[in-house]
């Protein structure tokens, strides 16, 4: 994953890395390749505790919700990677996963995926990077001291178009920023 040496001397976040993948994954479970039965055989192989749930339908709020109960579309890890982990799929294939509830510095991440075609900051306190080549997406919030990760099916399509950034001293010293809160 590693383009450049900007981040050479940091050691790298490697939650996402597995043997069985070619880019970031959970636990060798695939978007968009690995099904429900095979992901919950993977976690059982690993002794990985997780909880295979129904997924919200329709309505918004506690009470409005409905579950689908008879065809379970997620699956959840507690404190794999942070504290709040969730494997979605839609007609049985894992289509996204989105992982929350702790810190992953910034210049950590980086140090390991140092090839976003965007970086930057949003109006909400938070700073973000987007790698559809690899299917991800970070955030880190430092307001909470909590960081996001989604993960989906990579789209290699467009790297000719949207190429990764290139490093700039403004855009290192962002990360530093960030990463002075964790």
């Amino acid at each position: 994953m590693r383009e450049s040496d900007v981040w050479a001397d940091v050691e790298p976040f490697t939650g996402l890395e597995h043997a069985d993948c070619d880019s970031p994954c959970v636990l060798g479970i695939k978007m968009g390749l690995t099904s429900l039965e095979d992901a919950e055989q993977l976690l059982i192989e690993q002794d990985i505790q997780h909880e295979v749930r129904p997924t919200h339908i329709g309505g918004a709020g506690v009470y409005a919700q409905f579950y689908d109960w008879d065809n379970p579309m997620q699956i959840r890890i507690n404190d794999f990677v942070l504290s709040h982990n969730e494997i979605r799929f839609e007609e049985n294939i894992a289509d996204n996963v989105f992982l929350s509830g702790g810190v992953i510095c910034p210049i950590n991440f980086f140090a390991m995926y140092d090839d976003p075609v965007s970086v930057g900051e949003d109006e909400h306190g938070g700073f973000g990077a987007k790698y559809p080549h690899l299917g991800m997406g970070y955030r880190y919030q430092k307001n909470i001291n909590s960081a996001q990760i989604w993960l989906w099916e990579p789209d290699t399509a467009n790297l000719e178009t949207e190429p990764p950034i290139r490093w700039t001293p403004e855009l290192i010293a962002l990360v530093e920023q960030y990463s002075e809160y964790c």
